[in-house]
């Protein structure tokens, strides 16, 4: 069964994850990766996929609450 893990980093100003995908065999692949950074200021979410590609970048309310 494949079964995500997703893996966070929660800073004073920013949060990051990145989502990795497992595989028969029991390795890891790593699907995507994000941040909400200066959360206090102002703050901008983004996701990209491994290669690069961007699937999301936009901003967000300030605010740790509106971090998470």
């Amino acid at each position: 069964m494949r079964e995500p893990i997703l893996v966070l980093n929660a800073g004073s100003s920013s949060v990051k994850f990145s989502v990795f995908e497992t595989e028969a065999d029991r390795s890891l692949t790593a699907a995507f990766h994000g941040a909400v950074d200066a959360i206090l200021q102002s703050p901008r979410i983004t996701i990209h996929e491994t290669g690069g590609i961007a699937l999301l970048d936009r901003p967000v309310a300030p605010g740790h609450d509106n971090a998470i």
